[in-house]
């Protein structure tokens, strides 16, 4: 924590300069030789960030959503599947409203019905 405040106070030319989050994780992924493979870290991130804008979109009309971004070789796929919570549910005003949430992020994707457990 300590580590953040100090890089937030660092002089920066810019104002976007400066990261919009700092995230500590407990490993990273590593390519056989031991550099850091971030496609890896841009699924995750993909996931964080599309489980929670899709989330909150359809948080409304009862739906939960999860995210599993998966790399290809044409780069991240998002496959997004929407969870209902017992009641009825439009299911295509829900998809509309997820693909909504997600529309300005340049990641492919996949939308899907889960039954809920």
């Amino acid at each position: 924590m300590r580590c953040e405040k100090a890089l937030l106070r660092l002089p920066s030319p810019e104002r976007a300069a400066l990261p919009k989050a700092i995230r500590v994780l407990a490993e990273l992924a590593l390519t056989p030789v031991g550099k850091i493979f971030k496609p890896a870290l841009r699924c995750a991130m993909v996931e964080e960030v599309l489980a929670d804008r899709v989330g909150r979109a359809v948080a409304a009309h009862g739906v939960a959503c999860e995210v599993e971004a998966r790399l290809e070789p044409s780069g991240v796929v998002a496959a997004i599947h929407l969870r209902r919570s017992g009641r009825i549910v439009d299911e295509q005003a829900v998809e509309k409203v997820a693909l909504q949430a997600v529309s300005g992020f340049a990641v492919a994707r996949a939308l899907a019905w889960k039954e809920a457990p």
